[in-house]
């Protein structure tokens, strides 16, 4: 009996749940927004008691976070398969070579998606964005507008990604313990002189000295960036799926990437910022 031939591409870009970890993270908020009814609604089926809901709600807190890298990870997969291999997207996703991830990953974060490209920065964003759009489209003003601002953002998402230890530590093992942080300045003697700030982290070991790396975060912004990943990855998507089904020719939906505030997505608030500060430059003192 002959085999059934199947089209990989076709049935990953028909078929691929790309909105999983948004879907994911939105579940997570609402959890957190409104944690009372379901965790109660959970401990009456009698599988589990919760000891303190502040503490769980925490524990979503940094799921969502994370989530954020896995998000990261799953943009920049599809857009660089697209630009490798572009006629064989899903075995490129299957077999690529994480080192070499992480350097394309570090090349972006430097320069642009170019840098990983043989053509140019436009030329590398419309490919993986507006692949399918017609000529006149693409060459309206507000879309190159749109097209370097997609090329900003993927160097921003790159940045992100770029320091990812503390995820490494959480998805092997659960090396990593949550909780909020409390920031203090101290003196020479490392007397306390203030509290500046406390804010939602976790600390892990350093995988060279073995030495305690604190980290502060907000889940609300690695949200924000959750959202972003899943609309860049449905504009990719989107613009390969139409030339598998037919009914969809010509009409693709997508984010006016011109409307959205990078600095509302990207931005920390003043103790993350400082804290981040103190840290890159080796003055942090952990307990």
């Amino acid at each position: 009996m002959d085999s059934l031939e199947v089209n990989n591409d076709k049935l990953l870009f028909t078929s691929y749940q790309h909105g999983y970890l948004f879907e994911k993270a939105t579940l997570l908020k609402g959890i957190i927004d409104d944690p009372i009814p379901i965790l109660d609604s959970i401990q009456g089926n009698g599988e589990i008691k919760f000891k303190n809901y502040n503490a769980i709600t925490s524990h979503l807190e940094t799921e969502i976070h994370f989530t954020m890298y896995h998000a990261l990870e799953s943009m920049f997969a599809m857009a660089f398969a697209l630009i490798k291999q572009p006629n064989n997207v899903w075995v490129w996703l299957t077999t690529y070579s994480f080192p070499k991830f992480g350097k394309m990953i570090n090349d972006v974060s430097k320069s642009n998606i170019s840098s990983i490209s043989e053509k140019d920065e436009l030329e590398t964003i419309k490919i993986l964005f507006f692949k399918n759009c017609s000529s006149e489209f693409v060459e309206q003003e507000e879309t190159i507008e749109m097209m370097r601002k997609l090329s900003h953002i993927l160097q921003l998402c790159a940045r992100e990604l770029n320091n990812k230890n503390a995820y490494n530590s959480y998805k092997h093992g659960l090396r990593i313990v949550t909780g909020d942080i409390k920031l203090k300045l101290a003196n020479e003697n490392e007397k306390i002189k203030d509290e500046i700030g406390e804010r939602p982290g976790f600390v892990y070991l350093d995988k060279k000295s073995s030495s305690l790396v604190p980290e502060l975060y907000s889940f609300e912004r690695s949200y924000k960036i959750i959202r972003l990943c899943w609309q860049m990855t449905s504009l990719m998507i989107n613009q390969r799926k139409i030339e598998y089904i037919q009914e969809d020719q010509g009409v693709i939906e997508t984010t006016n990437f011109n409307d959205i505030n990078i600095e509302d997505i990207f931005g920390k608030d003043e103790v993350i910022n400082f804290f981040d500060e103190v840290s890159k430059n080796n003055k942090l003192i952990t307990p």
